[in-house]
């Protein structure tokens, strides 16, 4: 192939890349022509997906906000859910009935994890794209915005070796809902602990930092760790996320979600449950425990398609990013 040839497939990727991020701007060469003319790329990390950010003081405010989105549960096959972002649990939540309390809590958490793995398959389809380019220039911005996303899942290595994009591939890739929200049930006491309360906290994550976290009331004597806390409830479903894409203790679980990527089978939440034997100290009981929040609670059924609402105009201005 000659310089002109390559030049015209490394530009029509490029466009392509642009396209896929749905930026309305034009090319110039490689660069991309913005406000006054001036050549830029697009964002290297592009903005994970706008939600209107909501903060009710009580339950009630709660139900009244899902109700005037036409947001029951359970959802149905299919379902569009509203791009609403809940920041923190209302502290009177463990005073309703018991199926009251549940629903609050699954529908709060659902955008939050929705638009969690609409951001990693977004980074995942664009890393095949460009590992099946196998344009690997250095300098490329689509390189670079590879090497990022690497990095920050904690791989190393030219992502020109297979090896490497196997690995890449393996860590970026979503979680199945019914089993996000099966955990933090579990985790925060269907969002009514202490640490869900005072820390965001939804999933049960460690830290060693004390200013980071909240301390365990019922902790060994000479332990240093803490609950971590977050700003609000997406911060906190974001870092589980990266916890489980990560972390060397669900390796298992990566393991599992990719032989069913490979087998060309939807990700079931029920199976991947094996690869969390070590998130609890309970090891396999805590697998059998996961397995029943999903199953008592036909997380699995209800959530079969569901997908995040499209983009009203108007959540733009209000969005929390």
């Amino acid at each position: 192939m000659g310089d002109n040839a390559g030049h015209e497939v490394r530009q029509s990727f490029e466009t392509w890349l642009v396209l896929a991020l749905g930026l309305s701007v034009g090319l110039a060469g490689v660069g991309v022509i913005g406000a006054g003319g001036v050549s830029r790329d697009p964002p290297i990390i592009p903005e994970a997906p706008k939600l209107e950010t909501v903060s009710p003081d009580s339950a009630k405010a709660l139900e009244q906000i899902f109700e005037q989105a036409d947001y029951g549960w359970p959802p149905s096959s299919g379902a569009s859910v509203p791009r609403l972002a809940v920041t923190a649990l209302p502290d009177d939540l463990a005073d309703r009935a018991v199926r009251h309390k549940k629903t609050l809590f699954l529908r709060s958490l659902l955008p939050l994890i929705l638009a969690e793995n609409r951001t990693i398959r977004h980074e995942r389809g664009f890393l095949k794209r460009y590992f099946d380019h196998g344009d690997f220039r250095p300098g490329a911005w689509a390189t670079r915005r590879a090497k990022l996303i690497a990095e920050r899942f904690g791989i190393r290595g030219d992502l020109s070796e297979r090896s490497i994009q196997t690995k890449l591939l393996n860590r970026v890739d979503e979680v199945p809902p019914a089993l996000a929200l099966a955990q933090a049930a579990i985790e925060s006491g269907w969002g009514t602990s202490r640490f869900a309360l005072q820390g965001n906290s939804l999933f049960g994550q460690w830290t060693w930092r004390e200013d980071q976290g909240l301390t365990p009331s019922a902790r060994p004597e000479g332990a240093r760790h803490s609950v971590r806390a977050f700003p609000n409830l997406r911060a906190s479903v974001r870092a589980y996320f990266h916890n489980l894409n990560t972390f060397h203790a669900y390796a298992k679980f990566r393991r599992l979600r990719a032989a069913m990527r490979r087998a060309g089978k939807p990700l079931d939440p029920l199976a991947l449950t094996a690869g969390l034997d070590r998130y609890s100290q309970r090891g396999d009981e805590y697998v059998t425990e996961v397995k029943a929040m999903i199953e008592s609670n036909r997380l699995a059924t209800h959530l079969r398609n569901v997908h995040l609402a499209e983009a009203e105009p108007e959540l733009e201005a209000s969005a929390e990013r």
